[in-house]
């Protein structure tokens, strides 16, 4: 189903400062910078804020419920939804030292290895079961947690991110476990 144009219209902002009203609709503030945020507009240019998005991957996933919720009680009209997708490392990445046995096997490499060839190698050790991509002896990813969560506005149109009842609150959780290990 489409909305009319002569209704108004969606909008998606990506990391961009939001401005609105103050709650006494008094002057402009801003409203916080989120990773995602649905708008609707409608003809009269009045901005409902649907849909805040904030990803934890680069921050605490305590100082990312805190903008949300911080956006949501800024809003004029106050956000209907908002969604938290936490992303987590089972072992936090770390480079090669200069002279590891990694960066000593890099550095004699001439060219990179075809794509063929790795895909080939990536296929014959899937059985090895390990939860790291792991090439030239060194882990380069591990195994990432994704968690899901949203929360929906209470028929008061308050959006409260402690409320962990199921009518409003609901996630879930995603394994991406690369499993191969290949060394060249």
């Amino acid at each position: 189903m489409r909305v009319p144009r002569s209704i108004g219209k969606f909008a998606v902002a990506c990391n961009d400062d939001v401005h609105g009203l103050d709650r006494e609709k008094v002057k402009e503030v801003s409203l916080g910078v989120p990773d995602v945020l649905v708008q609707f507009q409608d003809v009269g240019n009045t901005c409902l804020e649907l849909w805040c998005i904030e990803s934890s991957f680069s921050q605490p996933r305590e100082n990312a419920i805190w903008k949300l919720q911080r956006f949501a009680d800024r809003s004029t009209h106050g956000v209907v939804a908002a969604t938290l997708v936490d992303i987590t490392e089972s072992k936090r990445y770390s480079p090669p030292s200069d002279t590891s046995p990694t960066a000593v096997a890099l550095a004699n490499k001439t060219a990179a290895t075809p794509a063929q060839r790795w895909q080939r190698k990536a296929k014959a050790n899937r059985h090895l079961n390990s939860s790291s991509v792991v090439v030239y002896h060194h882990t380069w990813v591990s195994t990432l947690t994704f968690t899901i969560t949203t929360w929906l506005c209470k028929p008061d149109g308050k959006l409260d991110l402690n409320d962990r009842r199921t009518q409003y609150y609901g996630h879930g959780v995603s394994h991406f476990p690369p499993s191969y290990s290949i060394d060249f």
